[in-house]
């Protein structure tokens, strides 16, 4: 997390935040809203996207060991992925439920052949 966290522009460009917000108040986020998204994300972040996903579900693979699921992960991660372009703190506190929601899904079903 310390690596992502101080990039300039999160992982999930800001221009892309209230897309992702969007997707992460729908009822269901299926594979196939994951892989349309991750289709307008920079070829950049895509690979470290891809690189993330991976190593986490390698880490929820030893869930029974090591207690991190991908919700958890996801609290870790989300700060790194997606930023609040906006300066309201309450607005910011009653989106990051949604920010970790979509990096669940993201973090679950990021096309891994895509980097």
């Amino acid at each position: 997390k310390l690596c992502i966290r101080p990039l300039a522009e999160p992982l999930i460009p800001s221009a892309l935040y209230y897309d992702a917000l969007k997707m992460a108040k729908k009822p269901e986020i299926t594979e196939e809203d994951i892989i349309e998204f991750v289709a307008t994300i920079p070829d950049l972040n895509k690979g470290v996207i891809c690189h993330l996903s991976s190593m986490a579900r390698d880490i929820v693979k030893l869930e029974d060991q090591n207690r991190m699921n991908m919700n958890n992960l996801a609290i870790v991660f989300a700060p790194g992925m997606l930023q609040d372009p906006g300066d309201d703190p309450q607005a910011m506190l009653a989106n990051s439920k949604y920010e970790i929601r979509f990096t669940v899904e993201l973090l679950t079903h990021f096309p891994l052949t895509e980097a």
